[in-house]
């Protein structure tokens, strides 16, 4: 029983990358799998150091090839990164969603400082190429402030936004590209949304001699909070089919994206907030097609979400194409104006 017990964890471990490989992604079963699978893989590194003292050496064997195995689940959760470059010539990009600048005084607490706070690094910040998810822009509000998307445009930005959704009072909510660079085509990438604020758009920006299609995406929202009763089974069941139903909707849309990159004439850069793990099908499918500019150079897990309930999530990413090379990759975890962190790299025509 005992050497039944030792090899218990590995051969779970080998028995849901084999399930994985025959049913990826579009089943229940394997939706759960994508949020497990990393911490069930770090798991066996205590494990095999246990194991490696007390010299049973099959099972340490056995162990190691599974986590082996792994690796595809863990290339989106971990990275290091020992060199990294810095030229004045790279483009910097930046994504960040924004949660709506803190318009609204619940979001956190001292409205017009945390407007202004937030406005203010968005503006700052020295990247050339900016991605806002959750944008806002109030175009005839009182407080000059609101006016968001003149703020960048008086700071020599070009700008391609979308208001996906539209309040009482005008104010526009949506997604916005902001460029030092000339923005020569701008466009909207139609998919298939159940919320008003989620969508794709892109812009075609001049960099000198060459041009780049810059994608600004949010997808499906993860949904509410987790309900303080989800062990219930009736919770847990409702929770979970709004979770898995939300799940398929960021398949079909992460799709219609992918689409939609194929067809670019020009090198590209993607970012935004998927709303889904690394590993999860949105991931998958984009490194299929882009390079991760996490896995290229980033650094540690990179966590994006600035929530106590959810802080090991990585949801917001970068993606380059062909035609470019990333030098850096960083998470701003020190910038917490949102709940989310914004994520920024540096890129260079090959």
């Amino acid at each position: 029983m005992k050497s039944i017990l030792r090899y218990a964890l590995p051969i779970l471990l080998l028995a849901f990358i084999i399930w994985d490989k025959l049913f990826p992604d579009l089943n229940e079963f394997g939706i759960a799998l994508n949020y497990i699978m990393p911490f069930l893989s770090f798991s066996l590194l205590p494990y095999i150091f246990y194991f490696v003292l007390k010299r049973k050496w099959k099972t340490v064997f056995l162990a190691l090839l599974t986590v082996i195995l792994s690796i595809p689940f863990l290339q989106g959760v971990f990275s290091w990164t020992l060199f990294s470059e810095n030229n004045p010539d790279f483009i910097k990009v930046l994504s960040y969603n924004t949660r709506v600048f803190n318009i609204y005084k619940h979001l956190s607490g001292n409205e017009d400082e945390n407007i202004k706070g937030a406005l203010s690094f968005g503006i700052e910040h020295p990247a050339q190429i900016k991605c806002f998810q959750e944008y806002f822009n109030a175009k005839d509000a009182e407080r000059e402030y609101l006016r968001i998307t003149k703020a960048f445009e008086d700071s020599s930005y070009f700008s391609h936004t979308h208001a996906f959704l539209k309040n009482h009072v005008d104010h526009e909510f949506g997604l916005a590209i902001f460029s030092k660079f000339e923005i020569v085509d701008r466009g909207i990438v139609p998919i298939s949304s159940s919320r008003q604020t989620n969508g794709a758009i892109y812009a075609d920006i001049k960099i000198r001699d060459n041009k780049v299609r810059v994608y600004n995406i949010h997808l499906e929202s993860l949904g509410e909070k987790f309900p303080s009763k989800l062990l219930e089974p009736k919770v847990f069941i409702a929770f979970w089919q709004s979770f898995t139903d939300r799940y398929q909707k960021r398949v079909i849309q992460i799709q219609e994206i992918v689409d939609h990159v194929q067809n670019s004439p020009y090198p590209v850069i993607l970012c935004g907030d998927l709303n889904d793990v690394p590993h999860a099908y949105s991931g998958r499918l984009l490194n299929q097609n882009l390079s991760s500019s996490f896995e290229k150079k980033g650094q540690g897990f990179g966590f994006t979400l600035n929530k106590d309930n959810l802080l090991f999530f990585r949801i917001d990413q970068q993606f380059f194409s062909e035609g470019l090379k990333i030098h850096d990759f960083k998470t701003l975890n020190h910038i917490k104006w949102s709940d989310h962190f914004p994520i920024e790299a540096e890129y260079s025509f090959k």
